[in-house]
């Protein structure tokens, strides 16, 4: 294994607390001091649009739901960037997290579900990159790799208003992350990165806080001021991995690997029903 696929794993969070780590069928046992500081993530423009690939084993409505939410991250900025380009892949969900680590940025129908994590999390964005600039106001972490994960193995999923969680409203959320983007507590009106959605609401567009922070990150202002704000120093980055676990009861789980040492960091918010 590459050693760029070794090294620190981090997981990012709807709130957070921080704890030395054992992966719990729990996450509500998990309880720390409250923190914001998260590193901004994000692409390099110059890999728009991201070629997004999916299994065989998806259905017509669900490949339907998976295009809606990549196409609606493009609307939401009227176009001014194509942020993903979707298409079909022999590739489906493989049963460890390491097998994910093959180049091809995926959305991928778990049937089985990796051991490497909870069976109790509804999906996981895995988010593969380098961290520049440590300890700076200008830290950030540039994405180089991503996959999501859904848990159809323990969950039931929907695309058509039955009984699950909304597939198209669980994947937008995710793509967001995907992305780069961090949750916004402002409101669900507000944000469909607001870390609450409930099993029978669905949330398919973005609102006006996600377009405003995609602008910020990827936006012609922002790219004007990458020069500054992104620009990595003469030093050597360190390697990351950033896997967002959403849990049905009102959190997500954030664990950072250093070596084999793990921290994580959790939200608690508990109306959060993914």
């Amino acid at each position: 294994m590459s050693l760029f696929f070794k090294l620190m794993l981090i997981t990012f969070l709807f709130s957070a607390c921080v704890e030395q780590v054992k992966d719990s069928a729990d996450p509500s046992q998990t309880t720390s001091a409250f923190s914001e500081n998260v590193v901004p993530a994000r692409w390099s423009t110059a890999q728009f649009p991201l070629s997004l690939k999916f299994g065989t084993s998806f259905g017509t409505n669900e490949i339907s739901a998976i295009e809606n939410s990549a196409n609606s991250w493009t609307d939401s900025v009227q176009n001014e960037i194509q942020f993903f380009d979707t298409s079909s892949s022999s590739v489906d969900g493989k049963s460890n997290l390491t097998s994910y680590e093959d180049g091809e940025l995926g959305v991928y129908k778990a049937l089985v579900w990796p051991s490497g994590l909870p069976a109790t999390a509804l999906a996981v964005t895995q988010i593969f990159g380098q961290r520049y600039n440590i300890g700076k106001s200008s830290e950030y972490v540039k994405i180089q790799h991503a996959d999501i994960l859904v848990n159809y193995e323990n969950f039931t999923f929907t695309t058509d208003d039955s009984w699950g969680y909304d597939l198209e409203s669980v994947l937008l959320h995710e793509m967001g992350h995907f992305l780069g983007l961090q949750h916004d507590k402002s409101s669900s009106n507000d944000s469909v990165m607001f870390p609450t959605i409930s099993r029978y609401n669905n949330s398919r567009n973005p609102k006006y806080k996600d377009t405003n922070n995609l602008l910020a990150l990827y936006g012609r202002s922002a790219v004007e001021n990458n020069n500054s704000l992104y620009k990595p120093e003469n030093i050597p980055g360190e390697k990351v991995v950033i896997t967002i676990e959403l849990y049905p009861d009102g959190k997500e789980i954030i664990k950072t690997q250093k070596g084999l040492i793990y921290e994580t960091n959790c939200n608690h918010h508990g109306t959060f029903k993914h």
